[in-house]
């Protein structure tokens, strides 16, 4: 090949390499417009939702075929369920319920929620520490005060263990090594 050739090639290859850039550039600028125009589709789509519940809520007569639509199309869009809690979870959940019962004693579901999502770290809805309550018949039992829940007397002396270590912890300050 003559020196001719493979300057004008390079010449060529660098028009290309240019080319590229530019349509680079444009993919990128065309990529962030579309992603804008889907943005405003979908708050566009989000308002005529909203109006067709309110103007479905505040309408006293017939249903038209236009607002079945929206409704059928609401329902498709529900939320799906969570998925169920592991059974290691609620064995942990169960602990913790474990745990504040020892350390004070009875009590009612609603005040023993934030000692357990205290010793779990997170909040944990209501009918979930509710569910534990349930399950777990054979360690927790309802107490003839309405609302009242506490360990069973079995789970009373299987717990009575993990008081005393507990206690001894407290009273040892000496680190373990």
């Amino acid at each position: 090949m003559s020196d001719l050739e493979s300057s004008s090639i390079q010449y060529l290859l660098e028009i290309e390499r240019g080319n590229e850039k530019v349509l680079q550039a444009e993919i990128k600028e065309k990529k962030e417009e579309l992603l804008r125009c889907q943005g405003k589709i979908l708050a566009y789509e989000e308002l005529l939702k909203n109006s067709a519940r309110k103007t479905s809520s505040s309408n006293t007569g017939g249903i038209d075929e236009s607002e079945q639509d929206k409704s059928s199309e609401l329902k498709e869009e529900k939320k799906e369920r969570a998925p169920r809690t592991t059974k290691k979870e609620m064995e942990r959940r169960r602990q913790m319920v474990v745990r504040a019962f020892v350390e004070n004693g009875n009590l009612s579901a609603k005040d023993l929620q934030p000692l357990v999502e205290t010793l779990l770290g997170y909040e944990m809805e209501p009918h979930h520490l509710r569910a534990v309550l349930r399950k777990f018949s054979k360690d927790f039992v309802q107490k003839n005060d309405h609302g009242i829940w506490g360990l069973t007397d079995q789970s009373k002396e299987a717990y009575a263990s993990l008081a005393e270590e507990e206690s001894s912890q407290d009273d040892d300050p000496s680190p373990t090594v």
